[in-house]
């Protein structure tokens, strides 16, 4: 199981700050980035599931979703 740190940077303030909150034996990975830059899709393995979200970046909210996506690398 890997384990990651998803952090966000105020470039005015320097305050850093987790993405998300951060458990036990989950691990996250950031993709793409909208083209607008107001969303970002994020993975994330937990319990050998593993599951796609969006993240809103203004609000740093995160809607996981009821998919699972393609991983060949895991198996």
């Amino acid at each position: 199981m890997f384990e990651t740190r998803l952090e966000v940077a105020d470039l005015t303030s320097g305050h850093v700050h987790p993405l998300v909150r951060r458990e036990s034996g989950v691990g996250y990975a950031l993709g793409p980035v909208s083209p607008d830059g107001r969303f970002a899709a994020l993975y994330r393995l937990k319990a050998a599931r593993y599951q796609l979200g969006l993240v809103d970046l203004s609000t740093e909210s995160v809607r996981w979703l009821p998919v699972t996506p393609e991983a060949h690398w895991l198996t």
